[in-house]
This record gives structure tokens, sequence and C-alpha cells, in this order.
């Protein structure tokens, strides 16, 4: 599908917590990059309650913006390239 920009999948164990895993096969800080990470960022977290019986109402648009907004910023902490963590400390 010439229009696949990526998918989201988690790893179980009975010892240890899930792993959540985005694949994106080529990340260029582009929108179309950055839209499909939020995007990819919104399932997981979906998972992640559904996994822990949280329900999508209401009440809870809060918490899902809080946790699309950290999960994009610990991801992008990762991805930003190491010239860029250089230039931006400056």
């Amino acid at each position: 599908d010439p229009n696949f920009m990526g998918f989201t999948t988690h790893l179980s164990s009975d010892e240890e917590p899930n792993i959540y895993i985005i694949f994106i096969p080529k990340f260029d800080w582009t929108i179309q990059d950055q839209q499909t990470l939020i995007h990819e960022i919104i399932h997981v977290t979906f998972r992640i309650w559904g996994a822990n019986n949280i329900a999508f109402i209401p009440e809870t648009q809060e918490f899902l913006a809080h946790q699309v907004d950290k999960t994009y910023g610990l991801i992008a902490k990762k991805l930003i390239p190491k010239e860029k963590k250089k230039n931006a400390k400056k």
C-alpha cells in the first residue's frame, strides 16, 4: 500500500509489563511523519487504556490529551538527531 506510513503493536509477557511498539519505516520530521507518529501514539494510548479498563469518555479527554502530549515528548527526545539537540542547547 503506497499510503502505508506506520503501525502499532505490542509484546506481552506474564513476567513483565507490555512493551508497546510504534513502527514508522522512515521518519524525517516532516509534517506527514509527525502526523503519523501522533496517529500511532493515539493507537498505543487506546491499547494501554484497554489493557487497564480505562474508558474513552468525555471525562477522560484531558487524560488523553496529556497521554498523547507526554508520549510524543518522550519519543521526540529519542528521535531528535544529535545535531539538532546540540543546536537547541545554544
